[in-house]
């Protein structure tokens, strides 16, 4: 009895007891020693500097880079005297394009009036019929499909991503800006090496490596940062079959209305005398129409760049906007961005509508594999319009 102790009182370290620690108090009143605390933040202005010091210093350096040349008097009338000649020449072969165009219709239309048309001629003809026909039947099906509820259902509200808001600013846009500023500079340098490389090629180089680098970065950034995972980025593991056939169904119904409002926003930009500039990989297409160059032209403009698009227009941008504001507003803001960032005016209408279209299909399968598809068929059919029609 004389070893007995009150209640709550630990034996003196010499006590050699069974699964005894010394350590620890047997009733549980000892606490754990709290963890480091971590730096204070700086109060105010100066604590968001200090929280956000790379994408600060990420600015300072673009405001530098597009600043520079105003400040370089030589070097940016020198750019600027290359580019309007770019862009000069740019307008001469896209009014040769459009003059032989039209040139190559009338002819072909007068041969087939007056019974004059080649076999080839009437091939051609029967070619694009059947095409008009097939793409107005999946048009004519797909509405019926969606009157009826039969496509496959919405797989729920999109589930906004960890990011959105000021961050889509301060973060996400400075870093895809800075990547695409990087690509270029090293294109420039690479063309500087090989003058060869310039036209289609470097295009080709350019998109390659802007998207897989914009993709790679922004998804190492966004992981560290957000934590984020496979949903966050638009690439759930279920659904990924209905999505792709959804997406790819929707595209090859648009086909046409797309086309329809193109031909009509041309005549509206005639009629409001704006020069139409096409695409720029369609003019060195023409330029350089080697079959070589198509088949190295394909994975980049119907693969990387659908990719690479859709994971920062939809996956980020969109799923960003989607996490302060409705699906509706979200929708037009991101497809309007989309449109401002191709340079041909011909194309700005059709590629908001296009945006959205692409937005609308992430919003209702959650999955980025829907937008990609459609986009990548999409390109896919544009580019090989081109080739089969010239």
């Amino acid at each position: 009895m004389d070893d007995a102790k009150p209640p709550g009182q630990a034996k003196p370290p010499g006590d050699n007891q069974p699964g005894h620690d010394p350590q620890i108090e047997p009733d549980g009143e000892h606490e754990a020693p709290p963890p480091p605390e971590k730096p204070a933040t700086p109060p105010g202005i100066a604590g968001f500097f200090y929280d956000n010091l790379p994408y600060v210093f990420l600015w300072l350096f673009l405001f530098a880079y597009f600043l520079a040349p105003l400040f370089m008097e030589g070097e940016s009338e020198e750019r600027k005297a290359s580019r309007e000649k770019e862009r000069a020449r740019m307008a001469e072969v896209t009014r040769e394009l459009g003059e032989q165009s039209l040139e190559k219709q009338k002819a072909f239309a007068d041969r087939l009036a007056e019974g004059k048309a080649s076999r080839e001629d009437y091939v051609t003809a029967t070619i694009a019929g059947v095409v008009f026909l097939a793409f107005f039947g999946v048009t004519v099906a797909f509405v019926l499909l969606a009157l009826l509820g039969r496509l496959p259902p919405s797989a729920g509200p999109l589930r906004p991503p960890p990011w959105g808001g000021l961050s889509l600013i301060l973060k996400i846009f400075p870093l895809w800006l800075f990547v695409s500023v990087a690509a270029g500079e090293l294109c420039g340098a690479v063309l500087a090496l090989s003058p060869s490389l310039a036209g289609l090629r470097i295009i080709m180089i350019f998109s390659g490596i802007s998207n897989v680098a914009a993709v790679a970065a922004l998804a190492v950034v966004l992981r560290f940062e957000y934590g984020a995972g496979r949903d966050d980025f638009g690439f759930p593991r279920e659904q990924i079959i209905p999505a792709a056939v959804l997406g790819a169904f929707l595209i090859l119904a648009l086909q046409l209305p797309v086309l329809f409002l193109k031909l009509g926003w041309m005549q509206v930009l005639d009629y409001l005398e704006v020069a139409q500039d096409i695409n720029a990989v369609f003019v060195y297409m023409h330029e350089s129409p080697s079959p070589y160059n198509a088949f190295l032209l394909f994975p980049v403009i119907a693969v990387i760049v659908p990719i690479g698009e859709e994971f920062i227009f939809r996956g980020l941008l969109y799923g960003g906007l989607r996490r302060v504001m409705g699906a509706g507003a979200a929708i037009i803001i991101s497809a309007i961005l989309f449109a401002s960032v191709h340079d041909a005016w011909s194309d700005r209408v059709p590629l908001f509508v296009l945006g959205a279209v692409f937005a609308w299909l992430y919003e209702r399968t959650r999955s980025l594999v829907a937008p990609i598809v459609a986009h990548a068929v999409n390109n896919a059919i544009a580019l090989g319009q081109y080739y089969l029609l010239n």
